[in-house]
């Protein structure tokens, strides 16, 4: 039993350590390209996670297919961490799965973050829509936060996101509430928060 524990532990940390190595190279060619960070960036990318609010901005995960700063242009597949206004998106519903360019600022993500670069993007344009799997999740889901927001509150905003991880109806005061009472951790246990 403990010689398959082992070869379970060697085998995770091989996967820990290969995506390391993978990432490493774009991490380097990122950093270079975002020395200084703050300059004008332009992605194209597709959407990997859930678009959260947080605050008044927008935030999502994607892999980003092409960067360019003035003439320069990085290729290939990298992690990206967006940060956005929300009301600075246009086009259709940014969602999981959606393809759009960004433009904005942006810096080398730390060491150990999934994403090699962060951007503030000004404005995010969404050239299209998730695949038709993820359209119908997204529709489904967003029914479903529409139905619980007629319930009495604060269930109606909790109940989205202890259901479907979307948090978007938690107020700040009961953010803040959850948090003092140590009860945040019914929304992380559904995928809600980081």
């Amino acid at each position: 039993m403990a010689v398959i524990a082992c070869a379970a532990a060697a085998a995770a940390a091989g996967a820990v350590a290969s995506h390391v190595a993978l990432a490493q190279p774009a991490r380097v060619a990122v950093g270079e390209f975002a020395a200084g960070g703050g300059e004008a960036v332009d992605l194209e990318l597709s959407v990997t996670s859930k678009v959260e609010r947080r605050g008044e901005a927008l935030w999502f995960d994607a892999e980003a297919s092409a960067v360019r700063r003035g003439d320069e242009t990085l290729q290939g597949l990298m992690s990206v961490t967006v940060s956005v206004a929300a009301d600075a998106a246009k086009g259709e519903k940014l969602d999981l799965g959606s393809v759009a360019t960004v433009n904005g600022s942006a810096i080398a993500g730390d060491a150990g973050d999934r994403a090699v670069l962060v951007v503030f993007a000004c404005e995010t344009e969404v050239l299209a829509a998730p695949p038709a799997l993820l359209a119908i999740a997204a529709g489904l889901r967003d029914t479903f936060v529409e139905r619980a927001s007629t319930l009495p509150q604060p269930g109606s905003m909790l109940l989205p996101g202890l259901a479907v991880g979307d948090t978007r109806a938690v107020s700040e005061d009961l953010d803040t509430a959850m948090k003092a009472a140590s009860l945040s951790h019914l929304l992380a246990v559904s995928g809600a928060v980081e």
